[in-house]
């Protein structure tokens, strides 16, 4: 597939296939799976490691992060909390990631993963990150080399420069309420709307915000291009809105939304990383149903 990343405001957050095929080798770049295992069961969402996935066939040479269980925080009742600051500079260290490195980032499953991974990295202040357009399966499509296993890269020291604003805590999203902040819900319309699940107990949205569907960002696996994305954020008034605040589930895809927005030049975005997880679990807390 063509790609024609140079439109975007921000560019350089995104890697091509071919030009990733040509930088692989390059010193000091790291590419890195990010996948996560997701299924939906009976009694809700269910989220494994993507290790095994990943040992099954990544590009060659690819680590891997574990979203789920290193770069979260498993002592919180929520799926993906993001870990603590010293504990996540020094996992990301331990990931094979230095200050200086170029870190691209992908997933052999949903985009959202490599966005989810991308996020957390800004938030820790690292300034040579990307996505990769196409994912794995751009990848393959582009002939690009492939093996299995696993492959660990040398641990490296990671100097964290935290940026605060990436992620909202619910105490913001709260106040946004009846603010002039954009709040935008990353999940499908129909979850939006109430009439699929929402990935928690409860069904709707959260009061004032905007459906902008992560999947409605992609065709396939690539990023929509630079005009038609600029369409799909002004429809909601995310381009011009200050502050967004993005949100689904559990903080997954809305770093699609966060990803599309900072690739389009927004400065002030950030991510609700509870996202509905933690919203539901106050009844007190209303959910809309319907589009508005």
């Amino acid at each position: 597939m063509l790609e024609n990343n140079s439109a975007y405001k921000n560019p350089q957050f995104l890697i091509s296939a071919d030009e990733l095929g040509n930088r692989r080798h390059v010193n000091n770049v790291k590419i890195f799976d990010t996948n996560v295992d997701f299924q939906m069961s009976a009694s809700g969402p269910v989220f494994e490691s993507g290790q095994r996935i990943y040992e099954n066939g990544q590009i060659s040479g690819a680590g891997f992060i574990d979203l789920l269980k290193e770069w979260s925080d498993r002592s919180s009742p929520l799926p993906f909390t993001v870990q603590s600051r010293d504990l996540l500079a020094e996992k990301i260290g331990q990931s094979g990631i230095s200050n200086e490195c170029e870190v691209i980032l992908y997933s052999s499953g949903a985009m959202m993963w490599a966005t989810r991974a991308w996020w957390v990295l800004f938030y820790a202040g690292h300034e040579n990150i990307k996505v990769l357009n196409g994912s794995y399966g751009g990848w393959i499509a582009s002939g690009g080399e492939v093996s299995s296993g696993f492959n660990a890269y040398a641990p490296e020291i990671f100097t964290p420069s935290w940026r605060s604003d990436a992620f909202s805590p619910l105490s913001v999203v709260e106040s946004s309420l009846t603010g002039d902040a954009c709040t935008l819900n990353a999940l499908p319309e129909e979850a939006h709307k109430g009439l699929t699940s929402n990935l928690t107990h409860r069904k709707g949205h959260i009061p004032g915000s905007s459906s902008l569907s992560a999947s409605s960002l992609f065709t396939g696996d690539y990023f929509l291009d630079a005009e038609s994305l600029s369409i799909a954020l002004d429809s909601v008034g995310a381009l011009s809105a200050k502050p967004v605040i993005t949100y689904c589930g559990a903080g997954i895809a809305a770093t699609v939304d966060a990803f599309a927005l900072k690739l389009m030049g927004k400065d002030d975005v950030s991510v609700f990383d509870g996202s509905l997880a933690e919203w539901a679990q106050d009844d007190a807390r209303k959910l809309l149903m319907g589009s508005f």
